[in-house]
């Protein structure tokens, strides 16, 4: 199955969202061994990947659809993790990014409507998450003094 163009678009903007995000400066290039303290990077890790290529390969047109880019996006992740130990900065900022992407990409929007469905059910379970932390009789004076008109 091939790209849509929405789902296509969904892919790059989320990867620019991702090369933006402040923690991921040390997956935006690949891992230099010598300069990055990691010579036995390539030993240990037969397929590397980083943001850049992600990247790269998406404006090259080299991903057919958003299983294989979603693959690649997680790779970066699971290098990270396997080859720096747990509790070690690179692998709590991987840990981080990967539950983050696994959240946000559980579904993959193939049409604007899809999209648009997702980002409702999205910002309607912040909404519920800060209507949850009111404290609850804050919510009593307010709510019976709304009316359908105001709503």
């Amino acid at each position: 199955m091939n790209f849509t163009e929405y789902e296509k678009k969904f892919c790059i903007e989320f990867t620019d969202m991702i090369f933006k995000h402040k923690l991921s400066i040390p997956f935006q290039k690949p891992v230099r061994p010598n300069e990055d303290g990691a010579p036995d990077y390539y030993d240990k890790i037969t397929n590397p990947m980083d943001l850049g290529i992600l990247k790269n390969k998406l404006e090259n047109n080299e991903y057919t659809n958003s299983t294989i880019w979603k693959s690649d996006l997680e790779l970066i992740w699971k290098n990270a993790m396997s080859y720096n130990k747990e509790g070690t900065p690179i692998n709590s900022v991987a840990k981080k990014l990967d539950q983050k992407c696994k959240k946000r990409l559980r579904v993959i929007p193939t049409s604007e409507y899809e999209g648009w469905k997702i980002k409702l059910e999205y910002e309607n379970r912040k909404m519920l998450g800060f209507l949850s932390e009111a404290p609850k009789e804050s919510l009593v004076p307010v709510l019976p003094s709304l009316s359908i008109q105001q709503c």
